[in-house]
């Protein structure tokens, strides 16, 4: 069964004099389609296991393992279809989680994308706030889910992470394969892409916001605002957005409207827990110790039950000598992480930090 795909949206056109044969971009159900291979893999290696958990333990130690008999290389840079990742035995984060969700689907499982944001970092040149993103799959299996993840960044916020529709992944594969084209200089091929992904989820407020670049990088200033805007009207608040809508204004000459918005930023900025995150960890990267404790435990009351946080506390308390305290916060740290492997992470990074910190 293909994607519902929703309305096209109105999306002002790419001035150019060249052609562009739109025929050439994948399918909108090229990204899920399945093969015979992956059929036979679910039905005679899968399926017969009678225990779900133990159905997804086996997909898992598969596919990721590295001496698992169908085990993927992570490619970052390379966008795939869950057909071609099976096939080809390599793909990024995205392509991976397609290849889970189908496989699980077909074995009989409840699968789904899992969306899961990643510490951002400020960008001081321009003021640019980023937030970069990273799926893994999801399978419900009554009391705790079961989640496999190819590659867990080690700065992944779990505790927002949420549940994302087939059509929003999807999109998010056209938005990647559009990044790549415009990272290539070929702003029509990224445009197109963009818009295509886009007809199939219509709310995907990062294909508006990259959109808006490619409209502003071939100086359609107007385009631009409006592809801004309706980042915006889906995601309010959004700083890499209100950041560009800002330059666009000041290219169309609303200097009054640009400076209202560069206000707006610098106050949603300095209430934003994780700004002060970045701020901690610049202060630890120059010595101030106690200025990072400052400015993590800012962060943690903002946002208490964000395990990063207060991992980064206790970092920071080790720096400064406070052993006793550091402990506390790896305590809490433990408590609210998601998984096993970040608890395990934060274990081995805390012993290597308490072997190198001040007595």
């Amino acid at each position: 069964m293909g994607l519902e795909v929703d309305a096209p949206p109105s999306v002002p056109a790419f001035r150019t004099a060249a052609q562009f044969d739109d025929s050439a971009l994948p399918g909108v159900d090229d990204f899920l389609a399945v093969d015979d291979a992956m059929r036979a893999y679910a039905r005679d290696e899968l399926a017969p296991i009678a225990g779900p958990r133990e159905r997804v333990r086996r997909l898992a130690a598969d596919l990721i393992a590295p001496d698992g008999p169908r085990a993927i290389r992570y490619a970052e840079g390379r966008t795939d279809t869950s057909s071609e990742v099976f096939r080809l035995r390599e793909g990024n984060c995205l392509s991976f989680t397609a290849l889970v969700v189908q496989l699980a689907r077909l074995s009989g499982l409840e699968a789904h994308f899992q969306d899961v944001p990643v510490l951002p970092q400020w960008h001081v040149e321009g003021g640019t706030f980023v937030v970069e993103r990273h799926v893994d799959a999801v399978i419900p299996l009554g009391a705790m889910d079961g989640i496999i993840d190819f590659r867990p960044p080690a700065a992944a916020t779990y505790t927002k992470a949420r549940v994302i529709t087939d059509a929003n992944a999807t999109a998010q594969y056209f938005g990647n394969l559009g990044v790549e084209r415009f990272t290539h200089g070929d702003l029509q091929g990224a445009y197109h892409l963009y818009r295509r992904g886009l007809e199939i989820d219509p709310r995907a407020p990062t294909l508006w916001l990259n959109l808006g670049v490619v409209f502003a990088r071939n100086g359609q200033w107007e385009d631009a605002e409006h592809a801004y805007r309706t980042a915006l009207s889906i995601a309010p608040g959004d700083l890499s957005a209100l950041n560009n809508l800002a330059l666009a204004l000041e290219k169309l000459g609303d200097a009054q409207g640009a400076a209202r918005l560069h206000k707006r930023v610098e106050r949603y900025r300095l209430r934003n827990p994780y700004y002060l995150y970045w701020q901690g960890e610049r202060a630890l990267v120059a010595g101030d110790a106690a200025g990072a404790v400052e400015r993590f435990g800012e962060a943690v009351r903002r946002m208490p039950e964000e395990a990063d946080f207060h991992f980064a506390l206790a970092r920071s308390y080790l720096a400064a000598g406070r052993a006793p305290e550091a402990e506390k916060s790896l305590a809490k740290a433990l408590r609210f992480a998601q998984t096993d492997t970040i608890r395990v992470r934060y274990r081995e990074q805390f012993e290597s930090l308490r072997g190198s910190a001040p007595i």
